[in-house]
């Protein structure tokens, strides 16, 4: 009877491994409760309890992201001020970008903030340039597939941990292998799942801001202002570094006299002899 029960156990289990989607124990071929007999019961007893409770302590579970585009008159500055804020909310750029053409110059980043400090950071963002463009916020409430995505996790890990327990039952090689197929396939499974998990985890924990400033096409005048300041820096960095260089240059002018003096000699002593 042994025999006959572990060929049908083995049997069932490999007719179900294609069955990925599925995460009950049925899904291995094997009855709920012949693998833990006192799970159901359990489960039937303390249901509606858990059930009850978890209607009044479920934590909403919100991804919030949001953009912000603003003019300034000096993107470099600007850039500076959103690192500060960014220092100051504890978030990161994730992304970064830089364009200029036409007179333009054009920044965009991707900046990552604990939740709860989205919105001071997007008040400070709007306050850091000239005016705000656009602004848009957008919410989505993922409270029901994050508990969905829970259970399941804990229902394969549950799972998994009874077949690893018949796993050490097992006597015939042909049961061990039957079985350490079915927990790979659970274990894939669990990965994935897991994968998701930690996904929509950080998305719940930490908001994603994209931010775009630029400074405002300049105009011909703005332009003749630009090439006066250039062309007069120009020449106060010419006069610093001859500042700079005044040891050099005296040395060089103590140099060119000398020359010139000993020349002069020179052909005074030529015209004498003559």
């Amino acid at each position: 009877m042994k025999k006959i029960f572990y060929i049908s156990f083995v049997a069932l289990l490999l007719a179900a491994c294609a069955n990925k989607g599925d995460s009950s124990p049925q899904m291995f071929g094997v009855d709920e409760a012949e693998v833990s007999p006192a799970y159901t019961t359990q489960s039937e007893q303390k249901g509606d309890e858990q059930v009850a409770k978890s209607d009044n302590s479920i934590e909403p579970k919100i991804i919030k992201t949001g953009n912000i585009s603003i003019e300034t008159s000096d993107v470099y500055k600007t850039k500076e001020l959103i690192y500060k804020y960014v220092r100051q909310f504890s978030g990161w750029v994730s992304a970064e970008n830089f364009s200029s053409y036409d007179g333009r110059t054009y920044y965009s980043m991707s900046v990552r903030v604990p939740a709860k400090f989205f919105d001071p950071m997007l008040d400070s963002i709007s306050r850091s340039g000239k005016r705000v463009d656009n602004k848009n916020v957008y919410i989505q409430d993922i409270t029901e597939e994050f508990i969905d995505i829970e259970a399941r996790l804990k229902t394969k890990k549950e799972l998994e941990a009874r077949y690893l327990e018949l796993l050490k039952k097992a006597t015939k090689v042909e049961e061990m292998l039957s079985i350490e197929k079915a927990i790979g396939v659970l274990r894939s499974d669990i990965e994935s799942i897991e994968g998701r998990y930690k996904y929509m985890k950080s998305a719940v924990d930490y908001s994603t801001l994209e931010i775009s400033y630029y400074e405002p096409t300049k105009n011909f005048g703005n332009k003749l202002v630009d090439a006066i300041k250039t062309g007069w820096n120009a020449i106060l960095w010419v006069l610093v570094a001859i500042v700079k260089a005044w040891a050099v240059i005296l040395l060089a002018v103590v140099l060119v006299i000398f020359i010139v003096k000993i020349r002069r000699c020179r052909r005074a002593k030529k015209s004498n002899k003559q």
